[in-house]
Parts: C-alpha cells; structure tokens; sequence
C-alpha cells in the first residue's frame, strides 16, 4: 500500500500543516531517513541543521542522513520506519537516484507501505514526469542534462508541479496538452496525500490539470 505525501515545499513554518499531517502517520519513536541530494550547493552540513531543527519541532530524536546512495541495499533502506526527500533540483535528484540505483531500492520501500514524504523536488520525482519542475519563476536547470524526464509514476499517472501559482495555468495546460500528461500543482504550504485508493489534499486544495 502507497503512503506518500507530497509537499510544495516552503520554509519550516509554511509547511507545518503537511509536517504534522506526515508525523501523524509514524509509529511511536520513529527512525526517520532524510535524503537532502537534490540541494544544489552540496552543504548538507546546512541540511542536517534545519532538518535537525525540523525533527526538534516534532519530538523525533532517532533519525539519519544520507548523501550516498550507490553502496545502500535494500535491508539499509527498510531499517527505517519512513524516509524524507528533500527539495532543491529535481533533475539532480532524479539523477542521482537513477545512477546509484537507489530509485529502485525507493520503490520496493514504497510498496512497504511505510509513510514516504516528499519537499518540492522529493515530491515531482514522485510523479510520472518531473519536466513541470522547468517551469516558472522557481524553475529548476537541467545541469545534469537528463533526457529521460519519467519520474517513479506514483501519483495516479499525474505529473507533479510545485510552487503553483495561479497565473502559471495557461503554462501547465500547455505543457500538459503538448506532453499528454495530467498533472497535479501544489501551492506553497500545501500538500497531497497519496494511497491506493487515491489522492486527498492536505492544507489549500490542490489544482489539477
């Protein structure tokens, strides 16, 4: 069973109604993964400190960070009672996942039924296309140059935006039109929730295209 939730992302106060939503979901003493790969400048040091002061909001003393992936096996992975993906540039991260073969490790966990949560970018590598992250004012560059745009296609068929904003509709709708994709947009502080009997919005409606 799917147990994911995706958030559009936004700073520690912006996003607490998703926060709370996902740590209502852990078991008692959690051991929580967090997974910061997609941030573009590397300073995982920074990482660590917010989602440090993240885990300090919530009661969670039992967590862990990784910034390498290619050496993990699945055992590693499932050690864990729920695993965070963070933001900064989704086609990094979906690189990343791929090259070090985590993005398989990532769906044998999903299947688990363990709760997966997903910050902006963690969050559109979760649908069927990341290319949505190109759009607008918080777009993302395709540095690693990645051709292959598929995401882990977990959300229903939809491709996933964040940072929505309403005068970006005409943009997706086309975007939407011309790669034969559907796709859900997240505004800042708001969130979906993802199981097999479908998607539910946490926080502000979220928009579909």
């Amino acid at each position: 069973m799917k147990n994911l939730i995706l958030s559009a992302g936004g700073d520690i106060h912006e996003t607490t109604i998703v926060d709370w939503f996902w740590v209502s979901l852990l078991p008692k003493n959690p051991k929580v993964l967090y997974i910061p790969i997609a941030w573009e400048n590397g300073n995982y040091e920074d990482c660590l400190r917010w989602f440090s002061g993240l885990m300090t909001k919530y009661g969670i003393g039992d967590y862990a960070m990784w910034t390498e992936l290619a050496d993990k096996i699945f055992d590693d992975l499932d050690a864990f009672d729920s695993v965070y993906i963070g933001g900064g540039n989704t086609f990094k991260l979906l690189h990343v996942f791929r090259e070090s073969g985590f993005i398989d490790l990532l769906r044998r966990y999903i299947r688990t039924g363990k709760p997966v949560f997903g910050g902006s970018a963690g969050a559109i590598i979760l649908g069927a296309n990341i290319g949505l992250a190109a759009l607008g004012e918080n777009s993302d560059v395709n540095d690693v140059g990645i051709s292959d745009l598929s995401g882990l296609d977990e959300v229903d068929g939809y491709a996933v935006q964040c940072h929505y904003a309403p005068d970006q509709d005409d943009e997706i709708a086309d975007w939407c039109a011309a790669k034969a994709f559907s796709a859900v947009s997240l505004a800042e502080a708001s969130g979906i929730y993802v199981t097999d009997e479908g998607i539910s919005s946490i926080g502000s409606e979220a928009r579909f295209f």
